[in-house]
Order: C-alpha cells, then structure tokens, then sequence
C-alpha cells in the first residue's frame, strides 16, 4: 500500500477547506448574475449610444421655448446634425402611430398604455432650434432589443440593433464650423439634472417598460 496516499480524513478536510468556499462563491455570483447581466445590457447600450456622434452630451436640462426648462436625455453631434435621442427600455409588443397620442406595450398577456414619445421628441427639438438658429436638429427614439413592433414603427423610431450594425466611425469625421459653435452654445445652456430629478423619475417609471416618461417642466 503507498505510503503517501491521501486518506479519507485528508480528502474531507480538503473539501471542507476549499470546497465550501467554492461552492458559495458559485452560488453568489449564479444569484447575482441577473443583475450583472443587466449591467452588462446598460453598458453596450450606452457605449452604442455614445458612439453615434463625435460628441454626445447625456441627463440635461435646455431651456423650452416657453421660458421653463426641459429634459434632454442624450444629444449627439454629428457632422450634419445635433441629434435629440431617447432610450426607451420598452419590453414586448410596441403599438405605434406617428399621430396616436398614446402609444401600446404589450407584455405577458396585458397591455399598458404610454405617451407617443415623438411628442416630446418634436417639442425638445424646437427647443433647440430656439437656441441655435439655422442648424439642422433631427431626432430618434431608441428602443431595445426586448422590444419589436409588428404593426410596423415610425421613422423616427430606431432598434438599438439597427444603430450597433450601422454605427459609423464618427470620430473621423470632421464637424462643420457652424455645428462646432452651435454644440459649444447648447454645453453653455445645458445644466446637469440633480440626483433627485433623476430618482423622481425612476420613481415615475413603469415597471413593465423600463421605459423613464418624459417631463417637461415649467
């Protein structure tokens, strides 16, 4: 018989020892890892936002054109346009029309209604305009991957999909002289939203969608 063979108690004492330990680190990260795939879905979303402009400005507050002060959510300058973006965490089947006042997600057998995001969209971009004068301003809502529209989209609604797979190489490209003064007026009008700004709309959104609702304040 060896000698040197590891013995039943040994056998235990290791497992004890390290097995244990393993085991619960496992089991800690499989219960974490909803939320660290989450995480992970934030990170590629915002990267992606982030990569569509040469410059993009994220959670600010412009002045409206009725003396009050609106919510931007992303504004990205390229090199034909300032773009207004919004991120809409939507999950399900999205109904939508470029004129219906109330938008339709349905998810898990029910249906929930929600403001038409263009709305918004147009105001905030008439914001702009009243800023920066003679300057091509355009607009796109984001939605995820969770989401699809069977009914067909307006064109002012994008897939995240469709923007990771045509995403150009904007830091090579060069930014007219007009749209370089008209983005250095919109960071001088720009105020960061406060932490409570921010928590009151986490507070505000629904909790199928995801999705933060809109505020325009006055």
């Amino acid at each position: 018989m060896n000698s040197k063979s590891i013995s039943p108690e040994l056998y235990i004492d290791i497992i004890t020892i390290w097995g244990l330990p393993l085991l619960l680190v496992i089991v800690a990260f499989l219960l974490q890892w909803p939320v660290i795939k989450h995480n992970l879905s934030e990170f590629r979303l915002i990267r992606t936002i982030k990569k569509f402009g040469k410059e993009t400005m994220h959670d600010v507050m412009l002045p409206d054109s009725l003396g009050g002060s609106t919510y931007i959510d992303y504004l990205a300058l390229t090199s034909n346009a300032i773009v207004v973006l919004y991120l809409k965490r939507y999950q399900g089947v999205i109904f939508a029309g470029e004129k219906i006042e109330q938008w339709t997600q349905v998810i898990n057998n029910h249906s929930y209604r929600f403001p038409n995001p263009l709305q918004k969209l147009e105001t905030d971009i008439m914001a702009i305009n009243n800023l920066v004068k003679n300057i091509n301003v355009e607009g796109k809502v984001i939605f995820t991957k969770e989401s699809e529209f069977p009914k067909g989209r307006p064109e002012s609604v994008i897939l995240i999909s469709e923007m990771e797979n045509n995403l150009k190489n904007y830091s090579a490209e060069e930014i007219p002289p007009l749209l370089q003064t008209a983005w250095k007026r919109l960071q001088e009008h720009t105020e960061p939203c406060s932490k409570e700004f921010l928590q009151n709309m986490r507070e505000t959104t629904t909790v199928t969608g995801h999705g933060w609702l809109a505020t325009i304040l006055t």
